[in-house]
């Protein structure tokens, strides 16, 4: 109970095309459970907490399906995961067309600057590369680097590959910038727990 209490909150939300493995991605990292095929995702959020760092942390993931009106939600969370679908070219494509242009500042021309919070790009479905790949890696790492995401991951949601590093490679960075923002803060929680670099 004092754990959760003095848990600090993080918020993060799904981006991607319809049929990328959002639910099931979220739901595998949470739960450790995937949704069948062909599930409609419910609308809602959820919730766990870990330890990163001995640091407890609540971490809370919410699915956009709709990007014009998530925008709120959008604008409030503290980090970001934009998936794309290894198998499916056009997933890929709708990123470009579709996700950067709702993340980005209306002041800004360029996509990388104009994002405010850490992004990762997930291209999910690994475990049907073998078969039916139309997303080479390097595309995928191309697009993280023109978007300068913290993190670039191939991950399977079925397979539980990589789910974890993805989501706590998003955390790390989050509270990386926190502590960069509130260095006081940092310097005096080191010093009341006698920290010895």
């Amino acid at each position: 109970m004092g754990k959760k209490k003095n848990a600090t909150k993080l918020h993060f939300i799904l981006i991607g095309g319809k049929g990328v493995g959002k639910y099931s991605l979220r739901e595998q990292y949470i739960k450790g459970w995937i949704a069948p095929r062909e599930f409609d995702a419910p609308p809602g959020s959820s919730s766990q907490t870990i330890v990163l760092d001995k640091k407890t942390i609540q971490v809370t993931v919410s699915i956009i399906q709709d990007l014009k009106s998530g925008g709120d939600e959008i604008e409030n969370c503290q980090g970001i995961a934009i998936l794309y679908n290894i198998s499916d070219k056009n997933s890929l494509e709708y990123i470009r067309n579709e996700v950067i242009e709702i993340l980005k500042d209306s002041s800004s021309s360029d996509a990388a600057e104009s994002i405010s919070r850490p992004v990762i790009l997930v291209g999910n479905k690994a475990d049907e590369a073998k078969l039916n790949r139309q997303v080479s890696e390097e595309d995928g790492k191309k697009l993280s680097e023109e978007l300068e995401c913290c993190g670039f991951f191939e991950t399977s949601a079925t397979c539980n590959e990589n789910v974890k590093k993805a989501f706590e490679t998003l955390v790390g960075k989050v509270m990386e910038n926190h502590a960069a923002q509130n260095p006081d803060n940092e310097k005096r929680k080191k010093k009341s727990n006698c920290v010895i670099l």
